[in-house]
């Protein structure tokens, strides 16, 4: 079994029901990494007849609407969070959770968790300590590898998850399953299990022993049992936006059918240009010369052909009768500029499905160019706040797991419960800069906020302490200055 089988369907997985929720997170993971020729072969095929869509020849994927679009929103982690101790303990205290998430690379990865999650609706992260016993590591999981329920109290967070794994079993790749089971909370259970009927053994054969030496004598791993004994999840969800469902796997539709038919429609464009950008001559009562019969999969068709373009010459001869040959020309079959705007035009629709209207988009290059879009920082800021509550959560989930299993594997005492996450954000450009600093001189000048307030909102996740600490070193420093003579520019020297 190699990568590529691994996407070229969903994997087995007890819950069938799912399967077409699965199916859609898969079209979202080929779109986002590049395996979607496939998928842009069947939407060719659903918009075009076989002649045409032979015609059309090959396929532009150079146009993802979707994947770019998501890639421009995901910029809640341009710099790690700032992570906040629990009340009552110090950032000394989290030292140790904070360096394992840093260690792994972890708000390196979050980037690309946030576009499965803005892409896919849901995504899951796995983090676990290395079997090497030197740190933290987290995997990604995207939903079309798992299957899940949730109870009727909690609807959004899973008590049951099975994720399907490719595993070498007797010397072979075979389909998996890690089963976690907290539907019982006083009985967790975690199991690996065979996906599918292999060499004799029936799916859901028991493989724990295989891969975890000695089994689980209590039915769950020590690593995921917290300091009062109450067992987590390793699997922590993320979600787009409050539901109240645990899947909202089909909310992006529109926008993976959006991007499928403007992929096709620049195909076609492609085509026009190639092939119907110039004027079609014609012949009557004439024979072009150097025709061939046309051939198709090695087997010969019924309609002549001759290749030509716009430098090339064509020999005519006399054909057959008295009535003299005629030649002429007819209009290009299409005006690429036209159709490129049309298609741009198009284009600019997909923004809505992301509640971002016209106005958040500046465009670059001629209008033949209509999918050089990019969206505007003052939009994508905003939008970041819509996602702030969701990733806020999960990300403090995150860190209640990381410290259960760091806690578990080194004793380093963590606290678990009670994190908090402030995010940096997307830097501001000079101009949005300027204005922010003119509203705040505003509302100072008119003691609608202090100097904290201003400090605060300029420099995202200062707490209210810090601000105050800042602005008082800042006057101090301003008064020394002073006293040393200088009134502005350059620093004083002796």
């Amino acid at each position: 079994m190699t990568d590529e089988h691994v996407l070229s369907s969903i994997p087995p997985l007890p819950r069938d029901g799912e399967n077409a929720r699965r199916a859609q997170a898969l079209k979202v993971r080929k779109l986002f990494e590049g395996q979607w020729k496939d998928l842009l072969d069947v939407q060719m095929g659903a918009m075009f007849d076989d002649v045409r869509n032979k015609a059309t020849g090959k396929r532009d994927l150079s146009t993802n609407i979707l994947k770019t679009a998501v890639w421009q929103l995901a910029k809640l982690y341009p710099e790690a969070p700032f992570i906040h101790p629990p009340e009552g303990s110090t950032e000394d205290d989290i030292a140790a959770a904070v360096k394992a998430t840093q260690d792994a690379r972890w708000w390196s990865m979050a980037t690309r968790n946030q576009r499965n999650v803005l892409g896919m609706g849901e995504c899951f992260v796995r983090p676990s300590w290395k079997r090497s016993n030197d740190g933290m590591m987290y995997r990604i999981v995207t939903p079309d590898m798992v299957s899940a329920s949730s109870s009727p109290d909690e609807p959004d967070l899973p008590d049951y998850v099975v994720e399907a794994r490719t595993r070498v079993v007797d010397g072979e790749r075979a389909w998996t399953w890690d089963v976690v089971d907290l539907r019982d909370p006083n009985n967790p259970m975690f199991a690996i299990q065979l996906a599918e009927e292999y060499h004799g053994a029936e799916q859901g054969a028991p493989l724990t022993e295989m891969f975890i030496p000695g089994g689980l004598p209590s039915g769950y791993p020590e690593q995921w049992i917290d300091s009062v004994g109450v067992p987590v999840s390793p699997y922590v969800l993320y979600h787009k936006s409050t539901t109240g469902m645990l899947f909202d796997g089909f909310e992006n539709l529109e926008l993976i059918d959006g991007t499928l038919t403007i992929a096709a429609l620049w195909s076609f464009w492609l085509h026009c240009v190639r092939d119907a950008s110039w004027p079609q001559r014609w012949a009557m009562n004439a024979i072009i010369g150097g025709m061939e019969v046309d051939t198709i999969n090695g087997v010969k068709g019924t309609s002549k052909q001759v290749t030509t373009d716009p430098a090339s010459l064509v020999m005519l001869y006399e054909g057959p009768g008295q009535i003299a040959p005629s030649v002429g020309q007819w209009s290009p079959g299409s005006d690429p500029a036209t159709l490129g705007e049309a298609i741009a035009k198009f284009e600019a629709r997909m923004g809505v499905h992301f509640n971002i209207g016209a106005d958040d988009f500046h465009r670059s290059g001629s209008a033949e160019s209509g999918y050089a879009i990019s969206m505007k920082r003052a939009a994508v800021r905003e939008a970041q706040k819509s996602f702030v509550p969701e990733f806020s959560r999960s990300d403090a989930q995150l860190m209640r797991v990381t410290s259960v299993i760091l806690n578990n594997a080194t004793g380093a005492g963590v606290p678990e419960e009670g994190y908090s996450l402030t995010y940096p954000g997307l830097p501001t450009s000079p101009q949005e800069t300027k204005e922010a600093l003119e509203e705040h001189d505003m509302k100072l000048s008119r003691g609608l906020e202090s100097p904290v307030d201003a400090y605060m909102d300029l420099n995202p996740g200062t707490t209210r302490e810090q601000a105050l600490a800042a602005l008082v070193r800042v006057t101090e420093e301003n008064r020394q200055l002073a006293l040393a003579g200088w009134t502005g520019g350059a620093a004083p020297t002796k």
